[in-house]
This record gives C-alpha cells, sequence and structure tokens, in this order.
C-alpha cells in the first residue's frame, strides 16, 4: 500500500509504503506539485513491484549461496552428477580465490577480478585448501583451454544469476572471454594409426580405426546409432539427433550428409550392429561407474590417451584421426 501525503512544515509531498522485507518506510518526493508527487509515487510503485527498491536490491546474492543455486538449477535440468561434480570444483576454486579478495558477493565481481583470475590460472594455478591438506596435489599452472572453461562457467553463473533476477545486472558482462587454446592439428602418420589400434582395447581398436576409415568427428561417431548404417548402400548418415523420452538432443556441424563406407569400414559397422544391443552402432561397454551404454566423449579420449601412451605416439588427438583420413584421400 503507498499514500502520499503533503508535509505542513516543509509543504513538500511524501510518499509511505511498506517494503515486503524492511516494513514501513517514508521518504520525500522532493516537489510541492501534486501531479508531479502522484507520477514519482508511481514511480516507486513500479520499482517495488520489480524488486528494485531495498537494501536486498542494492546487493547481489552471497558467492557461495549462488553457487550452490546455480548447480541445484544444472543438476534440475538433467545435468550429468559427474560433470556438477567438476562445476562445483570449478566454482570452488574461484570462490576461494575470489575469497582471498575479500569478495564474498556476486556484485562485487569486476572485469578486473576476471583479469586476475585468469592471470592466476595461467601462471600458478589455484590449488583448493581442503585438496591441500595432507597429499593433496598442489597448484598447477592451466592450459589455455582449461582457462577458457573455467572462466566461461563464471560468466555463466553471473548470467544465470540475472536470468533468475538474483542479479540486476551483470558485473562482468564487459569481460572478454579468452580464446580457446590453439587447436591440435598433428596428422597420424599410418604407422602411427596401427601402433595405437594394437595397443587399445578391442571395442576401442574397432573406434580408432573406424575414426580414420571415414574421417568422422568424434561427436559423429558417439551420436550414431543403428538406424543410421545403410549396409546395401554402404553408407552412415549424420544427421539431428533428439530422444524426447530421454531428452537428449544434438545437432551436427553444418548439414546433414551421408559418409561412403569403405569395405573394411563396413566391416566394422558390421560388426557392431551384430553386437550393439541398444540403439547405438557403438555401444559402450560396461565399465565401473558407468550407467548406461551410451560412448562419453571423455571416455574416448582417456582410452586414445592409453593407447598412445603404450603405442609411444606423443601427439595427436581424436581429431587427428579425420586429418588423417584427409590426407590418405588426397594422396589416393
Amino acid at each position: 500500500h503507498v499514500t502520499i501525503y503533503k508535509s505542513a512544515a516543509s509543504c513538500n509531498w511524501y510518499v509511505q509504503y511498506n517494503h515486503p522485507s524492511e516494513g514501513q518506510r517514508k521518504q520525500s518526493l522532493r516537489t510541492r506539485n501534486k501531479k508531479e508527487a502522484k507520477r514519482r509515487a508511481w514511480e516507486i510503485v513500479l520499482k517495488l513491484r520489480s524488486g528494485d527498491i531495498g537494501a536486498a536490491a542494492r546487493r547481489g546474492p552471497r558467492l557461495k549461496e549462488a553457487i550452490e543455486g546455480f548447480l541445484a538449477d544444472k543438476r534440475r535440468i538433467g545435468r550429468r552428477e559427474t560433470t556438477i561434480t567438476e562445476y562445483r570444483r570449478t566454482l570452488e576454486q574461484f570462490c576461494q580465490f575470489a575469497s582471498e579478495l575479500g569478495i564474498t558477493r556476486l556484485d562485487q565481481l569486476t572485469p578486473t577480478h576476471m583479469e586476475q583470475y585468469e592471470a592466476q590460472l595461467r601462471e600458478t594455478g589455484i590449488a583448493l585448501k581442503r585438496e591441500t591438506k595432507g597429499r593433496g596435489a598442489p597448484a598447477r599452472k592451466n592450459k589455455s583451454t582449461s582457462v577458457h572453461e573455467k572462466i566461461k562457467l563464471v560468466k555463466s553463473l553471473t548470467k544465470w544469476a540475472v536470468a533468475m533476477r538474483k542479479l540486476r545486472e551483470n558485473p562482468i558482462s564487459g569481460y572478454q572471454l579468452p580464446a580457446d587454446g590453439v587447436p591440435e592439428n598433428y596428422c597420424y602418420t599410418a604407422g602411427e594409426v596401427r601402433a595405437i589400434c594394437q595397443h587399445a582395447e578391442p571395442f576401442f581398436a574397432a573406434v580408432f580405426r573406424f575414426l580414420a576409415l571415414t574421417g568422422l568427428r568424434q561427436g559423429e561417431l558417439i551420436w550414431l546409432t543403428k538406424e543410421d548404417v545403410d549396409v546395401q548402400r554402404r553408407l552412415v548418415r549424420i544427421r539431428a539427433k533428439f530422444f524426447r523420452k530421454e531428452g537428449l538432443r544434438w545437432d551436427p556441424k553444418g548439414d546433414d550428409r551421408v559418409v561412403p563406407l569403405s569395405t573394411p569400414a563396413l566391416a566394422i559397422a558390421e560388426k557392431m550392429l551384430a553386437t550393439s544391443e541398444g540403439r547405438w552402432l557403438f555401444a559402450a561397454p560396461p565399465a565401473p561407474g558407468v550407467i548406461d551404454d551410451r560412448l562419453r566423449a571423455s571416455r574416448l579420449w582417456a582410452q586414445l590417451k592409453k593407447a598412445k601412451k603404450a603405442a609411444g605416439v606423443k601427439r595427436g588427438t581424436l581429431h587427428s584421426f579425420r586429418h588423417f583420413f584427409v590426407s590418405t584421400m588426397a594422396s589416393a
């Protein structure tokens, strides 16, 4: 309830209202004109409705509370627990960094603080105090890709707070996200591909060989279903996926397309069709901590690093199989 009244002492108009959290308040409207007083009182009504009046409107949430709300929201929309755990560790690192600067609330952040955070990640890294007790790992410098991903998560936190109306504006909107590092453009040799496949577990050896024979991106392979394979026409279809029941969605990089299969690639596809029990062409084999048969990029990358180390291959990523395929086709 908002009322206006005229002071007999000063002849100015005043407004009186009840704030939801601060109780009854009154203030001068700084005018002797009743029409102008009504207009200014109406502005106060609008601010009350939007929550833009009072100490709570001027201060953002505590950093730790914002992090917990952010993670709870990610869990609500179905983000995996392993991902939530990684988010938590990264945000705890940032919270520790912020507390050392005396920052306890989200709205206290500035672009300068983000520049300092970026510099510390690159130069020394940040070790969580709870992890350094006993035999915890010390701080390590972060690579450009890690710096990019960690800062991207912090920016996501502030954007979420604005969207949830916990902040009136994003305090670090002026900070530019750093580049995502220099991509690894290494191309495997034929000998390196053979060595990697020889030292990999049978299932993953087939995956690596299929990547090298088709030039597929890792995401394209992971999201292949049995329905994408046309044995008669010797091809696989790369197309968008949406599984309503699980809430899973994937879109290819670029337009849908078909990829022809050579005789060795077709043999791998036929073997996977015969052995896979679910919808996926390359169904992930059982392992501790694996809850379903959908192959994840993180597991694929871990297996590649393991095989590379055993084979003595120093460089290369999953995308290097695509470079190998293009190089092989160009020289054929």
